[in-house]
């Protein structure tokens, strides 16, 4: 088994001092575990094997920078961790599950459109470590799926001789 994806968001502008959220991702079944929650703290070390997702651009380096227009995208991949059980919020982190501040406000063309009651940087936090995983999961599959082409486990139909898919000429009479 490999070592877990260590991960810290660090989320300021929303309501709430700025916080750091621990998390940390096993990349292989996709799980992603919401640890704690930290005021930040610049003196904090920030190790190489960090994974640093961010929404402040003032910090000297980040593995994912976090704009508000992804904020849709984030809840659709909260969403979808949800739904597949593989999102764990730790109880004491519970006060950052955005499930209670996102509410559903209507449809459109463009998809479902959301409102919220309250938004805070936990809230933010936890759909940034959403969004950051959906993507890793889809990096993932996407690798495993080139991989599977290349070298497939079972051989595949088009991988036949072609001449068996290939339709033989026949004779076809008049009718008149």
């Amino acid at each position: 088994m490999s070592e877990p994806l260590r991960i810290r968001a660090i989320v300021q502008g929303y309501q709430g001092d700025m916080l750091c959220i621990y998390a940390a991702m096993d990349e292989a079944s996709g799980l992603l575990l919401i640890d704690r929650a930290e005021k930040f703290d610049e003196n904090m070390e920030i190790t190489p094997d960090l994974t640093i997702l961010t929404n402040v651009p003032l910090l000297p380096s980040w593995t994912m920078f976090f704009k508000e227009e992804q904020l849709k995208q984030a809840i659709d991949a909260y969403h979808t961790l949800t739904g597949n059980g593989l999102l764990d919020i730790e109880s004491n982190m519970q006060r950052y599950n955005p499930m209670g501040a996102i509410q559903v406000n209507g449809m459109k063309e463009s998809g479902i459109e959301y409102r919220f009651t309250e938004l805070n940087n936990g809230h933010v936090g936890v759909l940034i470590c959403a969004l950051f995983a959906e993507k890793q999961r889809n990096i993932r599959a996407s690798l495993a799926a080139q991989v599977n082409m290349l070298n497939p486990p079972t051989p595949l139909p088009y991988a036949q001789q072609r001449e068996s898919f290939v339709v033989k000429p026949m004779s076809v009479g008049y009718f008149f």
